[in-house]
């Protein structure tokens, strides 16, 4: 008993842990998470299964383990929608989005991310609103539709702006940084991506500075100031193998490729793409896949058309 009792008070620890440390140390996370499930099935604790469940999903998508994710997020999900746990089931579903979305399924992302919307106005919850505001506007970038995406990311970032969370703010920023990028807007795509950056190097959110680092070589490629696009790669593929974000690892591949394929380095650029489309295909990453296959469909006519 005395065992038992001792797990019963670790539990939430192990809980608490878990969830605050979800951003900043997925690893470390995902392991408190994965020992809060263990002790919550040996005490039979269903709510605390749930629970614990639902941070291992969100950890497991984070290190781009799609499937996993998705499997624990449903567990939680149903039990939550069971006992009407209205805050529970917005945030699983927010989740459920974000798989949803990492796996190129918009039409379930925006189904997920309008009830978590939903269910976060009824319940006046603004820091979750604000979430899943952004959120949509990611779906709606995806699909082309900037100014919705734009429309969402500005409301996301005035509700952040008002509670003053700037942990929050600077996914956003390089959200619009993206889609100013999209819009051939570089300077306001530059201005947000650097606001971005900073903050998320202020509060050590190394997947996000990873991410901030990516979009900002994607500008200067743009721009073709090919030194500047390679530096922020190569700083974004140390901390992307560092966290072991797949996702972000393929990507920064990808982008290097292209920088090899633009200074005429075709037998580089083909190694990258391919490294790029292999971590891609493992993680399940549909539109990083596509993106891969043509990538280097064009290279190879590219380099016949320069061979003839």
């Amino acid at each position: 008993m005395a065992t038992l009792s001792s797990e019963r008070e670790k539990l939430p620890i192990l809980g608490t842990l878990a969830w605050e440390l979800r951003s900043l140390d997925t690893q470390r996370a995902l392991r408190y998470a994965n020992e809060a499930v263990l002790i919550a099935e040996q005490l039979n604790d269903s709510l605390e299964i749930a629970n614990s469940r639902g941070t291992l999903a969100y950890c497991l998508y984070r290190c781009s383990r799609y499937s996993e994710a998705q499997h624990y997020a449903e567990l939680a999900l149903a039990h939550y929608e069971h006992h009407h746990l209205k805050s529970h089931v917005a945030r699983t579903h927010n989740t459920l989005g974000l798989i949803a979305e990492r796996t190129s399924n918009y039409g379930s992302a925006l189904s997920h991310y309008q009830i978590s919307l939903q269910l976060a106005r009824e319940l006046s919850n603004q820091s979750a609103e604000a979430i899943t505001l952004n959120n949509l506007g990611i779906v709606y970038e995806m699909l082309g539709d900037f100014s919705a995406a734009l429309q969402h990311y500005f409301d996301s970032l005035a509700i952040k702006r008002a509670q003053k969370n700037e942990f929050g703010e600077l996914a956003t920023l390089g959200n619009l940084g993206s889609v100013y990028e999209k819009l051939r807007d570089f300077d306001n795509a530059l201005r947000f991506q650097h606001q971005s950056l900073d903050l998320a190097r202020k509060h050590g959110d190394a997947m996000s500075e990873s991410h901030a680092l990516q979009n900002l070589s994607n500008i200067y490629f743009q721009l073709n100031q090919l030194d500047l696009c390679e530096a922020c790669c190569t700083q974004s593929l140390e901390i992307s193998r560092d966290i072991q974000d797949t996702r972000s690892e393929a990507g920064v591949l990808h982008h290097l490729a292209r920088i090899a394929a633009r200074r005429g380095n075709f037998e580089n650029a083909f190694l990258l793409f391919r490294q790029s489309l292999d971590l891609d295909t493992h993680i399940g990453n549909r539109r990083g896949m596509i993106d891969n296959l043509i990538a280097i469909g064009r290279l190879h006519l590219r380099q016949f058309t320069s061979s003839g």
